[in-house]
């Protein structure tokens, strides 16, 4: 998964396809076969793509789709699916299950499982009669919504998304070690693009799949000259910096500046 946000429009071909680790590269090396999307900002407002099929499959259509976008800020996903409710192939794979997720002006994506996602469904009130897939993303999405609307901001809702997991797992009583494995996730609001970075489980995959310079489930990003882009792993050679585990990511841009702001959870 990746985000990018610039002062100035951007094309997506540097990031989804052309670069030595672009997303369509990491779906590859990494077998993540079980969907992608891609949704991005215009004047018109949010457009998002959103397909169940391998994105190695449909190569030609998702090289199309990357090269008419031309945007200030843009998210992507490809995914290979968990499935903590133990569900068949048929239903957990469809378009309704790919990320990224939205709602009115919120784009979110998220890498890890969230391993009670039935509990968490049942806690999100009015938001419980949103959920359209199986996709325990799909339920950690909104309650991140849920979490906005209460806190009135989303770093306040993504430093207390763990809190909120704890809680609803102790209070379940379920049999399962952890109430998920990773919280890695991007998210806008169509102004400012947000990373969290946070994970419990150790992984079974020791590096990221391209430059091996990274643990799994450790995000990085980089600050250029006109844009910041947040991203599960490197996409091409440059200066890109760790988040780090328990760290939130704030970038933004100020004027035609470019500018971030790592934060403790």
């Amino acid at each position: 998964m990746f985000g990018v946000i610039s002062s100035r429009k951007m094309s997506a071909l540097k990031f989804l396809v052309d670069s030595r680790c672009s997303l369509l590269e990491q779906a590859k090396l990494g077998k993540q076969g079980d969907g992608w999307g891609i949704g991005y900002y215009t004047e018109d407002g949010l457009n998002v793509t959103k397909s169940e099929k391998a994105v190695y499959d449909e190569t030609e259509r998702f090289v199309s789709i990357a090269r008419g976008i031309n945007s200030n800020l843009f998210i992507a996903h490809v995914r290979k699916a968990s499935n903590p409710r133990k569900l068949p192939r048929e239903v957990l794979i469809s378009e309704n299950n790919s990320q990224p997720f939205f709602y009115g002006s919120y784009l979110f994506v998220h890498n890890g499982s969230v391993e009670i996602p039935d509990q968490v469904q049942e806690s999100l009130g009015s938001y419980k009669e949103l959920v359209q897939g199986q996709n325990d993303s799909e339920i950690l999405f909104w309650l991140v919504m849920k979490l906005i609307k209460e806190k009135g901001n989303i770093v306040d809702a993504l430093k207390e998304l763990e809190v909120e997991l704890w809680r609803i797992y102790e209070r379940s009583k379920v049999d399962v070690k952890l109430p998920f494995s990773a919280l890695n996730l991007i998210l806008s609001d169509g102004r400012n693009l947000y990373a969290l970075n946070r994970f419990l489980y150790e992984p079974k995959i020791n590096s990221s799949f391209c430059f091996k310079e990274t643990p799994y489930f450790t995000m990085v990003y980089s600050l250029e000259k006109d844009f910041t882009v947040i991203s599960s792993e490197k996409i091409y050679e440059g200066n890109w910096k760790v988040i780090g585990d328990k760290k939130i990511i704030s970038a933004k841009v100020l004027g035609q500046k470019p500018e971030v702001e790592i934060i403790d959870v």
